[in-house]
């Protein structure tokens, strides 16, 4: 499997969008639960293109987008976000992202742990994480925190 993270840039505005817009992703967001404009995308994106506490990486197989997967530094640590695209899910995609993810933001921020925060619903992705090495330490207003040293 030749899989490969790279950096986002704005011209994967597109795609990210309609992504992000998928019933699947917005069913299992944290704060966003409605469709996401274009002009609030282009903005969102942007601004954490140019955040030096961002990185979003695209997932590409054989130069073709599958996925794409996010860190944030907060206080709690790197918060991962990841999506596949739902064509692609179920051959071992995300938990190669994550592995990538993890050897990439090693250089970036050595010492700080991973943190997925997913709803307690979502239980695939629970699982998913699971797999990839993390380890559920709380349960906190509905969502499972889970992290990777």
């Amino acid at each position: 499997m030749d899989m490969q993270l790279r950096k986002v840039t704005m011209d994967d505005a597109h795609c990210l969008f309609d992504w992000v817009n998928s019933p699947s992703s917005l069913n299992n967001k944290k704060k966003t639960t409605s469709l996401i404009g274009w002009q609030d995308h282009v903005n969102w994106l942007q601004n954490r293109i140019d955040h030096d506490s961002v990185v979003i990486f695209m997932l590409e197989l054989g130069g073709v987008a599958v996925g794409q997967t996010r860190v944030e530094l907060k206080k709690a640590g790197l918060i991962v976000d990841i999506f596949i695209a739902e064509q692609c899910r179920g051959r071992g995609y995300a938990v190669k992202a994550l592995t990538l993810l993890k050897e990439a933001v090693h250089h970036l921020w050595p010492n700080k742990r991973l943190v997925a925060e997913i709803k307690q619903t979502n239980k695939s992705s629970i699982a998913l994480f699971l797999k990839a090495g993390y380890q559920q330490v709380r349960l906190e207003s509905g969502f499972c925190i889970l992290e990777n040293k």
